[in-house]
């Protein structure tokens, strides 16, 4: 079924599609922008939110010169995490609820996530700005720190080659932190790192969401450094613990509140008489004095529940001796043939007695019923009130559309151990990176097969490089495009590394003679191919009618529509209209005791009979409330990717497969893809491009096939003060499925076509992205406005707005106040950040606010920069 128009779909279907749209419609959107870091370079970032277009401008003012890594970096390009991806901290790993396994991106995320994350980083706290090679003193010659303190070594021989020369640690601690630079998943760490902290709170008015958090301390590491035979080796190796939250559960509930008139009516009859004429037994009325009066009415009254929501249906009939275990508070009533008393010896009633009140025609209507008695008395008769006897939509109130969000996290811990292992000889070197992990990640659905998994690893061999001697000696001139490659390398997004080992290789650069200076063009290409194993996730998706309009809410008192009362005795009619047959049709469908139903009841003396009907009208509200779920589980995942790096190009390949042994929506076991991108980037003319492809086999909604490309144009005045960018970019989604569940289908709506500009003047940034439906499965077409301003170095304000917006979940606006207590890559930081959604259904449009802290902390200041 196509939802395209669900104003077809009535009732509680209507609720339940328009539910899953809206709740998991943006989880199912297409792939962030690959413009994402669009005008990184000129300044402002349009930075496309994985899900709906937004503008994120760039505020972190060192960040503006920083390696633009992949230009499509969390989008449906595939590419996974890098070295050069934004640390997680808390809004990449707690925030994120969805797969981003490259290929099948961040596409998936929901907006008010992803709007959530451009909110909580207004100084884009990314850790990659500091490890970049642009940001590190002396790229053209990191190592010349290294080379100094071989050269003061006192028992240097220059002469004997096979001697070993080992670097004392009180020397190493001037080791240039790129030569130890790992990645914890996305996560860097170095031989400096030491303990980093990150938390963000969210609060909004109809979303719930735990705190998410992530801690990690280093447990211990270490350098060394030798030179034997001409090759120079430096060996970083640590232990670290990482402990943060991860989204396990996500709950959308929607409920459609119709309003709706319930009818009901309420039928109290009795029926006394001379007591002659009751049948005797050995009960206590088995003799009674003459002239008593008996009820002839077996007592009936219906019990409801007390609390909301209730159908207003019965849950209990009292009838007879059920009477007699009636809850505490609860009115007794008189039995067919038990004596009412106060009627004197020849039945006449005693002036206040029920009999009395009964049979006092100008009275108040029924007797008897629990609202008319007095103390000590019990109930006379029948009392049926029927509250629910059919209900129908009140068209003069409007109906209402309500969404509450809640997402429950788990706390991982993560142990890690990571070895880095780098080689030089006269010609080239030679780069070994290893990292080993265990993670536990309660209430997975196979934690036990995860962790006997990830022991495994332990005998997988560590990622060791060779290099042979030389003659002559090393040469301290590392090419930097070895750490650019294995930095580069695929990561699976949102995953948890458990093994990752590879092998990265440069030619090393010549040195130059005084006054010569070296292009970037002429620095020789790094290569890198190593294996990932690890957890990947899996989104379970689901949806449950909770509620289908049955049963309601916010009753309101009865209103009385009609009333009809009469009462009559054998006095005031003929004694042909006396007879009282019909009363033992209605006993016998009670299911009285035989002697009522075979009673007759023809002619009762001193008859005396009152027969009341109601008619009330109540207001209630009736929901049609239908959850989505999302569960996500972590399954194995193993990837081979390879890269190819110089200063310009970047080419990636990446395969691997997935073993989904819950075999989630598709039904399927393994997953398998293979994919490529391509990279390219020209500071110098302001030109960058990028494109990729991959293939899925058994695709689902998170993990499928895609195409993707980028093109941007940056034009900058000759003081760099100030920049115009433009650029286009696309997402086609070729087999994204389009079923959540057995039989419910929501369109695919991966594929983008997005057309961006930016522009900076000075601290002032302003940007402009639109998404056109182009597409047979796109998103919808929308435009998004955003603007930033720095004042100074550690105050910045961004904020984006939304004029136009086709789809049913939109960020309409949002703002955010960063502020950054230093320059360093740990120096704390705190962000302030509001937005406002809108949810757009038939019935209304449904506004949440959300307002979020977010706040980070580590030391020391810059594990990754000069000390």
């Amino acid at each position: 079924m196509n939802f395209k128009n669900l104003k077809q779909v009535k009732g509680i279907r209507a609720v339940v599609y328009t539910a899953i749209l809206l709740s998991c419609g943006p989880i199912f959107a297409a792939s962030a922008n690959p413009a994402e870091h669009l005008l990184s370079d000129s300044g402002p970032v349009i930075e496309r939110q994985e899900n709906k277009r937004r503008v994120k401008p760039q505020s972190v003012p060192e960040l503006e010169t920083r390696q633009q890594t992949s230009l499509i970096a969390q989008s449906g390009s595939g590419a996974a995490s890098t070295g050069q991806s934004s640390l997680p901290g808390v809004t990449g790993d707690v925030e994120d609820t969805s797969v981003s396994e490259p290929g099948s991106p961040s596409n998936i995320r929901n907006v008010d996530e992803e709007l959530e994350q451009l909110l909580s980083e207004p100084d884009e706290v990314s850790p990659d700005a500091e490890v970049d090679d642009e940001t590190i003193a002396g790229e053209e010659d990191p190592e010349q720190e290294l080379e100094d303190i071989l050269s003061e070594s006192d028992d240097q021989d220059e002469d004997t080659d096979d001697e070993v020369q080992v670097i004392s640690e009180s020397q190493l601690r001037a080791l240039n932190p790129r030569y130890s630079t790992v990645y914890l998943d996305t996560t860097p760490v170095s031989h400096l790192s030491d303990l980093e902290v990150s938390t963000s709170i969210l609060s909004g008015d109809f979303t719930v969401r735990d705190t998410g958090f992530q801690i990690l301390q280093n447990l211990g590491s270490g350098t060394s450094a030798s030179v034997e035979d001409n090759v120079l080796t430096t060996e970083f190796y640590g232990n670290f613990l990482q402990v943060k939250t991860a989204q396990q559960l996500r709950e959308v509930t929607t409920s459609l509140e119709i309003p709706v008139t319930i009818q009901g009516f309420r039928l109290r009859l009795s029926l006394t008489g001379s007591c002659e004429l009751v049948p005797l037994d050995d009960g206590p009325n088995s003799n009674p004095p003459d002239g008593s009066i008996c009820s002839y009415i077996p007592p009936v009254r219906l019990v409801y529940e007390d609390s909301e929501p209730t159908n207003l249906i019965p849950i209990d009939i009292l009838a007879g001796d059920d009477f007699e275990s009636f809850p505490d508070g609860g009115v007794d009533a008189y039995q067919f043939g038990e004596v009412v008393p106060a009627s004197d010896e020849d039945g006449t009633p005693v002036p206040g007695s029920l009999l009395a009140r009964i049979e006092d025609v100008d009275g108040d209507g029924f007797i008897g019923s629990e609202e008319t008695l007095l103390p000590g008395e019990k109930q006379l008769g029948l009392d049926i009130d029927v509250r629910n006897s059919g209900f129908a939509e009140d068209f003069s109130r409007d109906r209402f559309t309500r969404r509450f969000e809640e997402s429950d996290y788990v706390v991982t811990t993560k142990i890690a151990n990571v070895r880095q292992v780098i080689k030089q000889n006269s010609e080239e070197a030679v780069l070994g990176r290893t990292v080993r992990a265990l993670n536990i990640i309660p209430n997975d659905e196979s934690v036990e097969l995860d962790i006997v998994a990830q022991l495994a690893s332990i005998w997988l061999p560590d990622a060791e490089p060779t290099l042979e001697g030389t003659d002559e000696p090393y040469n301290a001139n590392i090419n930097v495009n070895i750490f650019r490659a294995a930095d580069a390398a695929r990561l699976p997004a949102n995953s948890f590394t458990w093994y990752h080992a590879g092998i990265a290789k440069a030619t090393s650069l010549e040195r130059l003679a005084p006054g010569e200076e070296r292009q970037s063009d002429d620095i020789p290409v790094g290569r890198y191919n190593g294996i990932w194993l690890g957890l990947s996730p899996v989104i379970d998706r689901s949806f449950e009618v909770t509620e289908d309009g049955s049963r309601f809410r916010n009753i309101s008192a009865p209103r009385l529509v009609d009333s009809v009362f009469e009462e009559a005795g054998s006095a005031d009619l003929d004694e042909e209209d006396i007879n009282v047959d019909i009363f033992g049709l209605f006993l016998d469908e009670f299911g009285e005791v035989e002697d009522i139903v075979d009673f007759d009841f023809s002619d009762i003396p001193d008859a005396y009979t009152q027969v009341g009907l109601d008619l009330f009208e109540r207001d209630a509200i009736a929901p049609n409330t239908v959850v989505f779920r999302e569960r996500t589980n972590y399954v194995p995942h193993v990837s081979f990717t390879g890269t190819k790096v110089d200063a310009r190009n970047q080419k990636r390949y990446y395969t691997g497969l997935l073993w989904d042994y819950t075999e989630g929506e598709s039904g399927q076991k393994f997953r398998s893809y293979l994919g490529a991108d391509y990279q390219y980037r020209n500071p110098e003319k302001g030109v960058r491009a990028f494109t990729g492809v991959i293939g899925y086999i058994n695709p689902d909604r998170d993990y499928y096939s895609q195409v993707w490309g980028e093109i941007a144009k940056t034009f900058s005045s000759a003081d760099k003060n100030t920049a115009f960018t433009l650029g286009t970019s696309m997402v086609y989604a070729i087999d994204q499925a389009d079923d959540v569940g057995d039989d419910v289908f929501v369109d695919a709506d991966a594929s983008k076509f997005l057309l961006s500009a930016g522009a900076r003047f000075g601290s002032i940034r302003l940007g402009v992205d639109h998404n056109i439906d182009f597409f047979p499965n796109s998103d919808d077409a929308s435009t998004v406005l955003s603007a930033g301003i720095d004042f100074g170095e550690n105050v910045t304000f961004a904020g984006f707005y939304t004029p136009y917006d086709e789809g049913s979940n939109v960020a309409l606006v949002g703002a955010n106040l960063g502020f950054r207590f230093g320059t360093d890559y740990n120096s704390p930081r705190l962000s302030l950040g509001w937005s406002q959604n809108e949810y757009r259904f038939d019935t209304n449009n449904f506004i949440d606010n959300r307002y979020t802290l977010t706040f980070r902390v580590g030391r020391p200041g810059n594990p990754f920069g000069p000390q």
